[in-house]
């Protein structure tokens, strides 16, 4: 499942979980490497006739990429996260590859505070944002979560997926967290927590 398959120029990469493809009646159509949910190439998945082999983007590895958090433009309208991902200088198999001395093991999520969801934050003493962002990036360590609006990876990263728990569709990566100026507070979990206008990960 997370093994080399193909190189890919570059790709806007959007996340289908499980639950989502569960609702729309497509789980039969989910190759094996996507059965706990799909990376896709935005612009080859059409949802009104899905084609997942076309699309899919599960277990690819990419030099470096990005994502910007997903708002509500001017009219209402939700844009979802921006998630561009681009083609690694080299060949890379397993994530093993990736772990160099000084280096931890980051796994990424978005994560939303819209009402039907579980994993809710809330932006405390709100600034004035450049946007109203509904949907933001969470950066796992083992021992430590950091959230942003802005991810760039300056290292290859995995899409990857795991069994169990949610959500299942993390990219993945072993690397150093360089930390941006801070954009806000949010509260989640009980907790107050930094939101940093961007996290690079080298």
């Amino acid at each position: 499942m997370q093994t080399f398959q193909e190189w890919l120029d570059e790709a806007r990469v959007m996340i289908l979980p499980i639950k989502k493809i569960e609702k729309m009646g497509m789980l039969d159509k989910l190759p094996p490497e996507a059965e706990h949910g799909a990376y896709l190439d935005a612009d080859k998945f059409d949802f009104r006739n899905p084609n997942f082999d076309e699309a899919i983007l599960n277990g690819k590895f990419f030099a470096n990429g990005s994502i910007g958090a997903g708002y509500t433009d001017s009219e209402g309208k939700k844009i979802p996260p921006q998630f561009h991902a681009h083609k690694p200088a080299k060949k890379i198999s397993s994530l093993a590859e990736l772990k160099k001395p000084g280096k931890v093991l980051i796994k990424v999520n978005m994560i939303t505070n819209l009402k039907e969801t579980s994993n809710k934050w809330k932006l405390l003493d709100p600034p004035k944002l450049e946007r109203n962002y509904y949907q933001i990036t969470s950066i796992a360590t083992s021992k430590e979560h950091f959230f942003c609006l802005n991810l760039v990876f300056n290292t290859p990263f995995l899409l990857a997926n795991y069994p169990g728990g949610e959500p299942r569709s993390r990219p993945t990566t072993y690397g150093i967290i360089n930390f941006g100026n801070e954009a806000a507070k949010i509260l989640l979990n009980g907790r107050i927590r930094p939101l940093y206008e961007s996290i690079t990960i080298n």
